[in-house]
């Protein structure tokens, strides 16, 4: 004699993922952005760096954190509107 071996199915029903808990972003810590200013820095070009002189210029790729200090204010605010638009914008208004 054959046995028939019932399954009980339950109601059929679409299978759901689990939920996944969502990622938090981190908090913008300063010490991100601080760092990020001297990577934007880093990376200027000599024509980034149209209101420095020639000479300007040159002290700047030599060694760019006594020709920054030494910078007129207008060049220092210039620079930095030019480091602050190249932010990303979660770092914008930290440093």
């Amino acid at each position: 004699m054959m046995s028939t071996n019932c399954i009980d199915i339950p109601d059929k029903r679409p299978v759901v993922a689990p939920q996944q808990p969502r990622a938090v972003q981190p908090a913008v810590q300063p010490a991100d952005a601080f760092r990020n200013m001297f990577a934007i820095l880093h990376n200027l070009e000599t024509s980034d760096l149209p209101f420095m002189s020639a000479e300007q210029r040159l002290a700047f790729f030599r060694d760019p954190i006594p020709a920054v200090l030494r910078l007129d204010d207008a060049r220092l605010d210039a620079l930095y509107a030019l480091i602050t638009s190249r932010q990303p914008e979660r770092y914008r208004g930290i440093v």
